[in-house]
């Protein structure tokens, strides 16, 4: 049975916490056996090794040997002296989108004088097709902003994807910039803990991000602007009018969808 967006990502999520977090690797075998005892025996073969590749595109984990091999977690962003007790206690990606969304609308846009916008959390939409995979951005801005010397009103659509501490990779770059295709700006934002030193792993991903023209973003606490930093600051971009309107269309919540068409008259 072919799996749903959805599916992938649960079992993505599922997997990686499986992965010993203090860097040791783990056998394909001995993974495969306890996911499959998480999910009752429902997962096949086929699927355990597509989602582990997924894992590996992403970024988050690296081969290695050992017989039927082996994977480990990639390496990111390391705290000194960080116990496992403290890596536990790292927030799961889908905890951070509330509160960052939050300080998105009321932080973020005052820094960027945004006055009139929508933000929501579009990370989870169930089983609405939304165009395929990385065509969901975890946060999403939409603002309808006015300049003194430019006619009309200009809407502008800004996303942001949300990793974790050690949930992060170059994957996690492409992703931000498949959003280019519909986004005026694309944020990829990298929790960082306090006391944690950046490793040569955020400085090529800095790099790329550059490259590709998104931003980054590093926070400590996803409730507190204080402790956010752009790092690379996204290019503005002019997708295709065609794709924005589907976008929001297909991703925007009916009630925000209203707001953006009373803004926009």
């Amino acid at each position: 049975m072919e799996l749903s967006t959805e599916q992938v990502q649960l079992l993505k999520e599922r997997m990686y916490a499986l992965v010993p977090e203090d860097g040791k690797s783990i056998g394909n075998i001995n993974l495969r056996r306890l996911l499959a005892k998480e999910e009752k025996g429902k997962l096949s073969e086929d699927d355990y090794w597509f989602v582990r590749n997924q894992l590996i595109a992403d970024g988050k984990i690296v081969k290695g040997a050992g017989l039927g091999g082996s994977v480990r977690r990639a390496a990111g962003v390391a705290q000194a002296g960080q116990t496992r007790a403290q890596a536990a206690a790292v927030a799961k990606e889908t905890d951070l989108y509330e509160p960052f969304c939050n300080t998105i609308s009321t932080m973020f846009t005052k820094d960027r004088q945004i006055t009139s916008f929508v933000c929501q959390v579009t990370a989870h939409q169930g089983s609405r097709q939304t165009g395929g995979q990385w065509t969901r951005p975890d946060i999403t801005l939409v603002a309808v902003r006015v300049f003194p010397f430019v006619p009309g009103k200009m809407l502008e659509v800004v996303t942001f994807e949300v990793k974790p501490l050690n949930a992060f990779g170059i994957g996690g770059v492409f992703e931000t910039a498949a959003h280019s295709v519909f986004a005026n700006k694309c944020y990829l934002a990298i929790q960082v803990p306090k006391g944690a030193v950046a490793s040569d792993d955020l400085a090529r991903l800095a790099r790329e991000c550059k490259r590709f023209g998104v931003g980054l973003l590093t926070f400590v606490n996803p409730k507190d602007w204080n402790t956010f930093n752009e790092v690379v600051e996204a290019v503005h971009r002019s997708p295709d009018p065609a794709e924005l309107s589907i976008f929001i269309n297909t991703q925007i919540s009916e009630e925000n969808k209203r707001k953006i068409h009373d803004l926009i008259r």
